[in-house]
């Protein structure tokens, strides 16, 4: 019993750090936004969470905080392919295409992170802020630096919904097989997850 309680209390305490620490994150100046992909709607728009996340981006270019935006995401199972779907919303909101980076191998968050280095260091770029969820950015963050991305701040949209009790629950057991799994050489570009 007092075993089970620990882990309760420990599993409270990883996740309340996780939240604050997401919720705390600031963007700095950087040569890009990092955008991570996320759910596509059928109808082949953003869903509201992902264009929460775009319009945070959207605001950093437009203060020109960045002077890129990268968009990072898979095919997912809607059928879409999710960096092309972020691109042409940024493009709506008149981002041109010489700010706009696609990245469609982005299939989670350490292969976005690997990618996006590739792709900064072509355009003599190599700064980020990360855009995520608010649950998202200690590993976005771990994920990034082992990938040598150098991250001057991270920014969450103020969009919360129910799943997030569950999406933070799970990156209470993702932060730490990262922060095992990927060691400190960033060279876990071929590993899922």
């Amino acid at each position: 019993m007092r075993v089970a309680l620990l882990i309760a209390v420990a599993f409270v305490l990883v996740a309340a750090g996780i939240a604050v620490s997401g919720l705390s994150a600031r963007a700095g100046n950087a040569d890009a936004a990092l955008v991570f992909g996320n759910t596509v709607d059928r109808s082949g728009k953003p869903s509201p969470r992902l264009a929460a996340r775009l319009d945070v981006a959207w605001r950093l270019f437009e203060q020109k905080r960045v002077r890129y935006i990268l968009v990072s995401g898979g095919f997912g199972k809607e059928g879409f392919d999710e960096a092309k779907v972020m691109g042409n919303y940024l493009r709506a909101y008149g981002v041109p295409d010489s700010a706009l980076i696609e990245d469609g191998n982005g299939s989670n968050t350490i292969v976005s992170c690997v990618n996006a280095r590739t792709l900064l260091a072509k355009r003599h770029a190599s700064s980020v802020d990360l855009v995520t969820q608010y649950f998202h950015i200690p590993r976005a963050r771990l994920a990034a630096q082992r990938a040598r991305l150098k991250v001057t701040g991270a920014l969450a949209p103020r969009f919360f919904e129910a799943r997030d009790l569950y999406s933070l629950a799970r990156e209470v057991v993702a932060l730490p097989v990262y922060a095992l799994r990927f060691g400190r050489t960033g060279t876990a570009s071929h590993r899922p997850g």
